[in-house]
C-alpha cells in the first residue's frame, strides 16, 4: 500500500513561483504550490493566475487538491477559470470571485444554496460559461450535480481530488471529483466562447458573503511508479516505473531509497533484492517549482529455491529415476519441470525414464515455489548401449562346440539343461541323449549391460539339428538371416507363421534360409514368428519340429 505525505519545500520557492502566478485580492500562497483563495472572513475574493497562456489547440490534464472548509452551513466555492482577459481579473465582487469575466468557461464547485441563481440546495459542481453564474440560463453548459458521490456537503474539512481534462481533438472538457466523472460538456470552445482566440490564462477564483470558510487549493504534486508487482523472487531485476505527475510542471529531481541500503537518483532505475524479505521502496520527488512529495510502496522478496537433482547412468532400455533433491529455505517447492534430453518431459517430482537409444543426454529440472521463484539445474546421463548376444554350435553325436557370435560383450555366462555353467567364450557341452535342449547364454558389456539369448539345441544320433530363435535382419551385416542347421535330414520342408496363424512363407524342396520377407518380397514386422519343420533322417524316421522365431529390427 503506497503512504502519501505531503512535504512543503518552502526554499527557493519564492522567486520561482512569483514567476509563474499572479495572486489577487485576498488570495494568498501558503508554499510552493498551496493557494489560500478566501480566509474563514466575510466578503472575501481572490484569484491566482498562471501568468503563462495555454494554446486550447492542445489537451490538457490538471490535477489539484481542493479544500472547501470546514463550516457545513459556509460559503461560497471556488471555480477553476479560462479565460483570455488578463491576469488580474475576479479579485472583487461576488459569484466565486469569476462572476462577470466574460469571456470565460469555469468549473465551478458551489458551496451555498443562492436560489436567485437557480442553485440546488446541496454543495454541487457544474460548467458555466461568461461568468454566469445562474445554472437557469444558456450559459449553464453542464450539471449542476452534488460534488460528492453519496456525500452532500464538500465542506467536510477534507482535501478533495479535483482533476480537469480538456480534450482538443473532442473538443471535451470533463471534471472530475475524487475519481469520479462529475460533468462534461462537447463543443466548439475556442470559437463559441474564445471568438477564435485559443490562448487563455487559467487559473482559480473564490469569495465567501455574509457566509464564510476558508478556501484554497493546491497544484498537485503526484509521486507515484510502478513495480509491476508487489512479490518478487530473490536475484530478479525489480523495472521501476515513474508515473509522477505536477500540476506545475514537470518532475526535476528523483531520490529513491530501496530499504537495502541501495539509491539512486535515476527516473525509472532498476534494483536487484539479493536477499528475501520485505522492503519498502521510497520515492521522493521534487517538481521545477522546487516542490516535493513522498510515497513508499511495500514489497515482498520471496526465497529462491536452490534445484538439484540426483541420477546414475544406465543401459538402453532400462528404467531409470530421477531423484528431486532441491531445497528451500523458505516457501514451498510444488512444481516440477524435467527435461530428459530426449525430448521427454515430466512434472512429477522424482519421476522414472526409459531411454531407448544409447548416447548422452542432458537431463534438466526447473524447481518452483507455491510463492512463484524457481531455479534450475542439469546433469548428463550416459546411457550404454546393450551387447548383442548370438551363438551357433557344432555337433558331434552328444558333445557340442558353441561358436559365440555375440557382440559388444565382455563376459559370458552359458547355462546349460543340468543347471551347469561355463563363462568360456566358446564352451563344450556334452549332452545326455538325443533330443530338443535349451541352452541360454547371457552376454554382460564392460557397462554391465546385458543381452540374453535361448538357443534350442537338437540333437539326434544321425542328424545334426540345429534351429535359432533369433535373427536380425537390419542390414549391419550380422545374423541377417534365419537360417537352421540339418545336417543328415532329407526331404526338408518348412513354414513360418505369425502370432495369428498367417503364413509368412513356406519353404519346398531343401530347407535354406529366412530373410525376414514374406513370399510377396514384403519386409516382415519385428515380433515373434512360428516355425514348423518336416523332414525324415536317413533312417527313414519323420521328424517335426517347431518353435518360434523373434525378428529384431
Amino acid at each position: 500500500m503506497k503512504v502519501r505525505f505531503l512535504l512543503f519545500a518552502l526554499l527557493g520557492f519564492i522567486t520561482t513561483k512569483a514567476q509563474q502566478y499572479q495572486v489577487n485580492g485576498n488570495a494568498d500562497s501558503l508554499s510552493c504550490n498551496c493557494y489560500l483563495l478566501t480566509d474563514d472572513l466575510n466578503g472575501q475574493s481572490g484569484s491566482v493566475w498562471n501568468i503563462n497562456e495555454i494554446d486550447l489547440n492542445n489537451s490538457f490534464d490538471f490535477t489539484f487538491d481542493v479544500f472547501l472548509g470546514y463550516n457545513d452551513n459556509g460559503a461560497d466555492g471556488i471555480a477553476f477559470v479560462l479565460q483570455p482577459i488578463s491576469t488580474s481579473v475576479g479579485s472583487t465582487g461576488g459569484g466565486l470571485g469569476y462572476q462577470n469575466i466574460s469571456p470565460s468557461l469555469a468549473v465551478e464547485i458551489d458551496t451555498y444554496y443562492n436560489g436567485g441563481n437557480t442553485d440546488p440546495t446541496y454543495d454541487h459542481i457544474g460548467i458555466q460559461r461568461n461568468g454566469d453564474v445562474d445554472h437557469g440560463t444558456t450559459n449553464n453548459l453542464a450539471g449542476p450535480v452534488g460534488a460528492l458521490t453519496g456525500n452532500l456537503n464538500i465542506e467536510d474539512g477534507q482535501e478533495h481530488l479535483l482533476r480537469v481534462v480538456w480534450d482538443a481533438t473532442n473538443q471535451t472538457i470533463d471534471a472530475y471529483i475524487d475519481g469520479d466523472l462529475k460533468v462534461s460538456y462537447t463543443g466548439d470552445i475556442i470559437n463559441a466562447i474564445f471568438s477564435g482566440n485559443s490562448n487563455v490564462f487559467w487559473g482559480f477564483t473564490g469569495s465567501t458573503g455574509g457566509a464564510r470558510n476558508e478556501q484554497r487549493f493546491c497544484l498537485s504534486i503526484i509521486p507515484d511508479f510502478n513495480t509491476g508487482g508487489s512479490s518478487f523472487c530473490a536475484g530478479a531485476e525489480v523495472q521501476i516505473t515513474d508515473q509522477s505527475y505536477s500540476g506545475l510542471g514537470s518532475i526535476a529531481a528523483w531520490e529513491w531509497d530501496f530499504d537495502n541500503g541501495e539509491t539512486s537518483n535515476s527516473q525509472n532505475p532498476v534494483i536487484t533484492y539479493s536477499l528475501p524479505g520485505n522492503y519498502n521502496i521510497t520515492q521522493a520527488i521534487t517538481d521545477q517549482a522546487g516542490c516535493s512529495d513522498t510515497t513508499i510502496f511495500s514489497i515482498t522478496v520471496e526465497e529462491k529455491p536452490n534445484a538439484d537433482l540426483a541420477t546414475n547412468d544406465i543401459c538402453q532400455g532400462d528404467t531409470l529415476p530421477f531423484t528431486d533433491q532441491s531445497t528451500v529455505s523458505s516457501g514451498t517447492i510444488n512444481n516440477w519441470q524435467w527435461q530428459f534430453g530426449d525430448g521427454g518431459s515430466s512434472n512429477q517430482q522424482n519421476p522414472t525414464h526409459v531411454y531407448d537409444t544409447s548416447g548422452t543426454f542432458n537431463v534438466s529440472l526447473v524447481a518452483a515455489t507455491q510463492q512463484g521463484c524457481s531455479d534450475s539445474t542439469s546433469a548428463s546421463v550416459q546411457v550404454f548401449p546393450l551387447p548383442t548376444a548370438g551363438a551357433d554350435y557344432e555337433i558331434d553325436l552328444l558333445d557340442v562346440t558353441f561358436d559365440n557370435t555375440s557382440s559388444g560383450a565382455a563376459d559370458y555366462l552359458w547355462t546349460f539343461p543340468d543347471s551347469s555353467t561355463s563363462s568360456l567364450e566358446n564352451p563344450q557341452y556334452t549332452f545326455p541323449d538325443t533330443g530338443h535342449y535349451p541352452v541360454t547364454l547371457i552376454t554382460t558389456s564392460v557397462n554391465g549391460c546385458v543381452d540374453t539369448i535361448v538357443l534350442d539345441v537338437y540333437l539326434d544320433q544321425y542328424v545334426k539339428v540345429m534351429v535359432p530363435n533369433v535373427f536380425t535382419p537390419n542390414g549391419d551385416g550380422k545374423n541377417e538371416t534365419w537360417k537352421p542347421i540339418l545336417a543328415g535330414a532329407e526331404n526338408v520342408e518348412g513354414t513360418i507363421y505369425n502370432r495369428w496363424g498367417i503364413k509368412m512363407i513356406s519353404f519346398d524342396g531343401g530347407l535354406t534360409e529366412w530373410d525376414g520377407r514374406t513370399n510377396g518380397g514384403r519386409l516382415a514386422k519385428a515380433g515373434t514368428y512360428f516355425y514348423h519343420l518336416n523332414f525324415t533322417t536317413i533312417d527313414g524316421e519323420s521328424h517335426n519340429p517347431t518353435g518360434t522365431i523373434t525378428l529384431i529390427r
